[in-house]
This record gives C-alpha cells, structure tokens and sequence, in this order.
C-alpha cells in the first residue's frame, strides 16, 4: 500500500498570532519543510483539518480539508523563520478509542512504529511517522491508558515544531510568550511551551531541538 502524505494542517488562527511567535506567515501560510499550516480564522480556535495527498474522506471524524491553493508551487522553498523553526515535528491526536483511531489511519498507509506510556499523565502514546512533500512528521495518538467503549471521534490537539536554536527561540520570544525548555521525551532533545493564549494563538503549540 502506497503512503498517504500529509501536504498541509489548517489552524484557526489569525497571521498575525503566529508572526508574533516569530514565524514567517506569507498569504496566510506558514512554510515548515515542505509543509503548509494554513492560518485563517474560520473556525472556533485549534487544528481544524488536515490535506492529505491523494484526497482522503475524514479519518475516524479527523476533518480533511482541499490543500491550499498553489500545490506544489507554494511549498517551494521555505523563507527563514526568525524563530529558526525548520519543520513541523510532530502532530497529537488525541483519541477515546486508540485501536479504533490507529487502524484508521493504518488505512492511509501508516502504521504505529512505536508505543509509550506518558511520562506524567495517565495517558498512553503511539507514533507513526507519516510522509510530508520535503520529510517527515510524527503522529503522536494520544489515548487514555485503560480505555472504555467510547463512539466520540478523535480529535486534532496540538503541535511541536523543530528550530534549528532552541534557546534562541526562546530568547526572542522572551519569558512572557513562552517557558523555559526542558528535556523532551524523546531522548536527547528539548523543548519549551509556547504561551499561546498571550499571543493570540489556539493551539498548544511547542518547539523542540532538532533531532539527533
């Protein structure tokens, strides 16, 4: 079975929340490794769809929305970031029913590559990496650790991007708009908390170190 790649994540936002967060926005577009987060505030806040290539009917009630206008044209070539974000790390799902939401996405061509309990919370974490138009990105399906017969459909939750400078990125959005990194849990990586609501942005948003 051929992959499905993801091409685009549509967040309703306004440009100008995440341009205070130190990204690039151009035509309402935010560019991370050849792939799109489309800002526009027509929804009530968060991820509200994804594009998937070849089009795809919503994936256990996950929305999918037609890629913004430009294809292959408006993914070439990615501006500078003053943030020094490169791609976009990972996406959370989040899930009553994970055997439910996990063999949904089995049908676009991905599958769990590795499972984990939450460090903190009472929670437990699959991840299938998932083709974008210039790398990767990480599904990280979020489930309670003892689930029970639920029919609500999963969710989109938040996001984590990659910076090539962490603490720079921190340092330029200073301690108001964001908290100190920390480890992550993925072994040999930080990461640190974007204060959204301060700067006008809906989603849990973080930034992590580069891979290693």
């Amino acid at each position: 079975m051929l992959s499905t790649t993801l091409t685009a994540v549509h967040v309703a936002d306004e440009p100008l929340a995440w341009q205070r967060a130190g990204f690039t926005v151009s035509a309402g577009v935010v560019h991370l490794g050849g792939l799109a987060v489309v800002l526009g505030a027509d929804g009530e806040g968060g991820v509200v769809g994804w594009s998937l290539d070849p089009a795809a009917e919503p994936v256990d009630g996950l929305p999918v929305r037609p890629a913004p206008a430009g294809g292959d044209d408006l993914l070439a070539g990615q501006p500078a970031h003053a943030n020094t974000a490169t791609a976009l790390d990972h996406l959370v799902i989040g899930t009553p029913a994970p055997d439910r939401t996990t063999a949904a996405l089995a049908s676009l061509g991905w599958s769990v590559r590795r499972s984990a309990a939450h460090p903190t919370l009472d929670r437990t974490m699959r991840f299938l990496v998932v083709p974008t138009k210039g790398g990767r990105t990480v599904l990280e399906v979020m489930a309670p650790s003892d689930p029970r017969p639920d029919d609500r459909p999963a969710r989109f939750w938040g996001l984590a991007v990659t910076v090539d400078d962490l603490d720079a990125a921190v340092g330029l959005l200073g301690p108001d708009h964001i908290g100190q990194p920390r480890d992550a849990v993925q072994p040999g990586r930080r990461i640190a908390t974007v204060r959204g609501d301060r700067l006008g942005i809906s989603v849990p948003l973080a930034l992590m170190s580069p891979r290693t």
